[in-house]
This record gives C-alpha cells, sequence and structure tokens, in this order.
C-alpha cells in the first residue's frame, strides 16, 4: 500500500522528510493478491485491489504468452527475452527518456494536451466496457497511465505496434483482471450458500454449549455444529475442517470467513489474525489432559 502511495514511512528522528516517488510497478506471483492477504491475516477491499491488480495468464494459451512468435513452446520465447533483456537493459528508457524531454522542450503545452486527450479516451473506452463506478474508475486510471507511456513510446517510434493494438492488449488486461474477481466473488457466493444451507437444515441438531462449561469430547467431536449466546448475538460455532468440508475445500472456507469478517458476522475473541481470533475454545473433561476444541464463531443472523 506505501509503495503504490508513493511515499516511505515517516520516523521521528531528524532529517530531510520520508523520501516519495510517483512510478508503477509489476511483479510475479503464484498467488492472487487476496490469498496473499488472506494468508497473512489481513482482510481485503477494493483499496489493496486497485494498488495491486491481479492480471491472471490468458485463457487459452501457452502460460502467460497470447503469441509464440515463432518459437516452439513457452520456456524458448521465455529464455530469449532473458537474454535479450540482458542484452539491451536500459536501452530503450534511455531513448524515451531523451526523446521526452526534447518534446516537452519543444512544446510542453500541446504535449500535456494531447496526453491528456489519450488519456481520456481510453477511460472512455474502458468505462463503456467494463462500467464506470467508482472502483472501477480508479483501475482506468492506472491503466491509462500505462497506456499513455507505452503510446508516447509509439510515437517517438520506440514500439513496433499501432495504438490500437496497445489499446487492445492493455483493455484485455483489464477485462482478465475484472474476470478474475467475478470468478472469486461467484465462489465465495457458492461457498456462504452452502454455509447458510448446512446451517439451516442442522441447526436444530447442534449442540447448545454454555460458557465456561466443560464437555465430553466425543460429544463435540460428532456435533454437527455448536449454538449459544454471545453477548446478545446467537451464535454458530463451526470447526475449521467441518468449515472447509462444507464451503467445497480450505481455500473456499477461507474465502467465505474473509466475507463474513468484512460484513461483521464474525465475533472475535482475540487479537490477531482476523480470520483465526473469531475461534472460540471450548474445553473438554473425561481425560488426564483435557484438550481444547476451536470454532469460527459466526452470528446466526448474518446466516439467514
Amino acid at each position: 500500500m506505501r509503495l503504490s502511495g508513493g511515499e516511505e514511512k515517516g520516523r521521528l528522528v531528524p532529517g530531510d522528510g520520508p523520501s516519495s516517488w510517483r512510478s508503477i510497478f509489476l511483479g510475479t506471483t503464484n498467488l492472487t493478491v487476496d490469498e496473499i492477504l488472506t494468508a497473512g491475516g489481513e482482510a481485503v477491499d477494493d483499496a489493496h485491489h486497485a494498488r495491486a491488480i491481479d492480471i491472471p495468464f490468458p485463457e487459452k494459451t501457452d502460460g502467460m504468452f497470447e503469441n509464440l512468435h515463432g518459437f516452439e513452446s513457452g520456456a524458448l520465447l521465455s529464455n530469449h527475452l532473458k537474454k535479450a533483456s540482458a542484452e539491451h537493459y536500459g536501452t530503450l528508457i534511455q531513448a524515451f527518456l531523451q526523446r521526452l524531454v526534447q518534446a516537452r522542450a519543444d512544446d510542453e503545452a500541446g504535449l500535456r494536451e494531447q496526453l491528456e486527450r489519450w488519456r481520456q479516451r481510453y477511460i472512455r473506452r474502458a468505462s463503456a466496457k467494463f462500467g464506470c463506478d467508482e472502483g472501477r474508475g480508479r483501475l482506468h486510471e492506472r491503466f491509462a497511465t500505462v497506456y499513455l507511456g507505452a503510446r508516447l513510446a509509439i510515437k517517438f517510434g520506440l514500439l513496433p505496434w499501432t495504438w490500437r493494438e496497445l489499446r487492445k492488449a492493455i483493455l484485455r488486461c483489464e477485462r482478465d483482471h475484472f474476470r478474475l474477481r467475478a470468478k472469486r466473488a461467484q465462489k465465495e457466493r457458492d461457498g456462504l450458500a452452502a454455509l447458510k444451507a448446512y446451517v439451516s437444515q442442522n441447526r436444530i441438531k447442534m449442540t447448545r454449549v454454555e460458557q465456561g462449561k466443560a464437555y465430553d469430547e466425543a460429544e463435540l467431536t460428532k456435533a454437527l455444529g455448536l449454538l449459544w449466546i454471545e453477548g446478545g448475538d446467537r451464535i454458530v460455532g463451526l470447526g475449521t475442517k467441518r468449515l472447509q468440508v462444507i464451503c467445497g475445500g480450505k481455500s473456499a472456507a477461507k474465502r467465505v470467513l474473509k466475507l463474513l469478517h468484512q460484513q461483521g458476522a464474525l465475533v472475535s475473541e482475540r487479537k490477531g489474525d482476523p480470520l483465526k481470533a473469531q475461534q472460540k475454545q471450548i474445553a473438554t473433561k473425561g481425560s488426564a489432559k483435557p484438550a481444547r476444541h476451536y470454532y469460527h464463531m459466526i452470528k446466526m443472523d448474518s446466516l439467514k
């Protein structure tokens, strides 16, 4: 978030103040932004999606490449690009900056006007294709900045594409991002629907528990879920393994917990990981070393 914001963290020590920058950054990872944040115990919201934008591999392609440009495999093309990058690293940006400085010196007002005209045309095109609510509008702005830089490089004669090819490629990146978001949202809805159906069907059979009371371990193991009152709310308690089975797997259960957390439907018992803090300890009896079972605490009203 701070990298995207363009300013380092300030410190209460003498100095010239925090450094700042204006740049676009790219990264690669096998995990999505949601998966990384959830694994780290952080809640996910649109502020993250607007700053760290997931662009998945294109569908029906050889890995990340839509065109192998005559190479027999994606690996061979990747090796070629690595070799070319190592040999010519920095050449293009130096040429670009030289032409940019000259263009600004020749007619700065005209250059700014042209860039703004290109930006607005891209944003209008993206808004027509994908919508223009506040969250999507921020994404259009960021993709438009990438479009401007590459289109200016085309004008300077540094890139071999046409501006239409460039716009089409960047719009496809936006499209794939929104498709990934839609698929993720659908999985969350499917998992939440399965959880609601399970609670509705098994609520009467669930075990009612009282605060501070120890329970037989076998009884807890067999229980379809737990019910109790916490802070005036009716609570459903489900163990992690049972929740994973209900939702359709570990990842699906995490997505549902994240969604419930965002809706304020989980009850916290201790600080820490927001997806683990909503776990209640239930003590057992009848053994030399009583065990403690943990249950996610979900408000019943959120599951109607």
